[in-house]
């Protein structure tokens, strides 16, 4: 199936889309998209007092019937345990069910402290917990945060961070490691508790409003969101681009294909424009018409002896698919000099087609054509002909009394078959073919 095309400007419109409604999103998240919940008053809400009575006290706590507020008037009388008395408001859904504050930040209290002598107050959020340790028992987790009162002053914003497990409860409960670590998950009540003055005291707390305050989605939330989806753009836009490049590749090879089977065709004619040029146009060697007359001077020459090295480039193809053309022009250039450089001067350098070429070496045997072979060979592994990667060259040998058009077919089709041997061999060798 083919995928619809993106051109640039649809490309750059997503990008600046998305990133306006990034924008958008971070700042409604800033200064918007809040949410609130009233524990005080609300329909479900269950007052009630409590004080030192329950560890054997004196204290006195008493509430005051009121119809806007939940007041506490309180007698502090100390004694052997710990003197308080505590304000407490019921939020469970049920007996075990209660508010998951992890989607809120704040807790506010609008309220009023008369004592007649300064103090603290002590706000407690109860989190009912199940102690697995314990065969599941449910245990209640005081988390605390403490206020100093102020005159001048009714409303109380405390954030929900700031509350911690008290040092009393993580003593009594043996707590250690996360057991002792703040959890408001499952909240079922507030607490508003006297401070820890160890005076007699008269107190009274009058509560107005208890409410929870946060974010429809956490700024950590909202960040990790729109991070997924930039990685998700990101990651499509490169699937896409990928799918482009491999189509373009496969387009390429089938239209190399095509001029492969085309350049076949061409070879059946070229025979009749081989004179029309001796010289290889890219490497600046002899090419076969120029070939044709050493072939035909050593026949007539009284040599008894001549060798034919014919090699060509390992996997030039890949080279050209990976690299491009002109790189594989240059390493065909490269290659040419090198050997040019490299031969004896009586020796013909010619290049047979593609990347495939050969040495004529008159006076030569094939132990010494095999030794100049194995010489080249090293020198073309070892130089740097192209820098995306090293090349190597498969050499076939072969040797042949020049008597006769067919001993030059022979001797051609004997370095062939050592050619084709190295390559099956394993490449980056030089094959001799002896028997002529």
């Amino acid at each position: 199936m083919d995928l619809p095309k993106l051109n640039f400007r649809t490309i750059e419109w997503l990008f600046f889309f998305t990133a306006a409604i990034s924008v958008v999103l971070i700042i409604w998240q800033y200064w918007g998209m809040n949410q609130t919940v009233d524990i005080y008053p609300a329909p479900d809400a269950i007052i009630s007092a409590g004080g030192d009575i329950i560890n054997g006290g004196h204290s006195e706590s008493t509430l005051v019937d009121t119809d806007d507020a939940a007041k506490l008037h309180c007698q502090i009388i100390p004694s052997n345990t710990f003197a308080f008395c505590t304000l407490n408001i019921s939020i469970a859904t049920n007996s075990s069910n209660g508010i998951d504050l992890s989607q809120f930040d704040h807790l506010s209290l609008w309220l009023e402290h008369q004592s007649s002598s300064q103090d603290t107050l002590l706000i407690y959020l109860v989190n009912r917990e199940v102690n697995r340790s314990l065969s599941n028992v449910i245990h209640n987790k005081s988390n605390m945060q403490v206020i100093l009162p102020s005159s001048t002053s009714s409303l109380y914003r405390l954030p929900l961070s700031n509350f911690s497990v008290p040092s009393w409860w993580i003593l009594q409960n043996k707590a250690t490691g996360t057991k002792a670590q703040s959890n408001l998950s499952n909240v079922t009540s507030l607490s508003i508790a006297t401070g820890d003055s160890h005076l007699k005291r008269s107190v009274d707390i009058t509560l107005y409003k208890a409410q929870l305050s946060g974010k429809w989605l956490s700024s950590h939330v909202l960040y990790l969101a729109l991070l997924i989806c930039w990685i998700t753009m990101i990651f499509m836009l490169a699937s896409y681009r990928l799918y482009q490049l491999n189509t373009n590749i496969n387009l390429k090879h089938k239209q190399t294909e095509e001029l492969t089977e085309i350049n076949h065709l061409l070879r059946i004619e070229k025979d009749k424009f081989e004179t029309l040029a001796k010289t290889d146009l890219l490497t600046g060697i002899a090419n076969r018409a120029g070939t044709r007359d050493i072939l035909q001077k050593l026949q007539n020459s009284p040599a008894d002896t001549c060798s034919l090295i014919m090699f060509d480039i390992d996997h030039f193809k890949k080279i050209n698919d990976s690299y491009g053309h002109k790189v594989g022009d240059e390493a065909l250039c490269n290659l040419a000099q090198l050997i040019k450089k490299t031969i004896r001067e009586t020796d013909h350098f010619a290049r047979w087609g593609g990347e495939e070429f050969l040495i004529l070496c008159p006076n030569a045997t094939s132990k010494s054509a095999m030794t100049i072979a194995n010489n080249l060979r090293i020198k073309v592994s070892e130089a740097d002909l192209i820098p995306q990667q090293t090349i190597t060259c498969s050499f076939g040998v072969a040797e042949s009394k020049m008597k006769g058009q067919h001993s030059i077919t022979a001797l051609f089709e004997g370095a062939d078959l050592a050619m084709y041997n190295a390559k099956k061999h394993g490449r980056n060798r030089v094959e001799v073919q002896y028997e002529i």
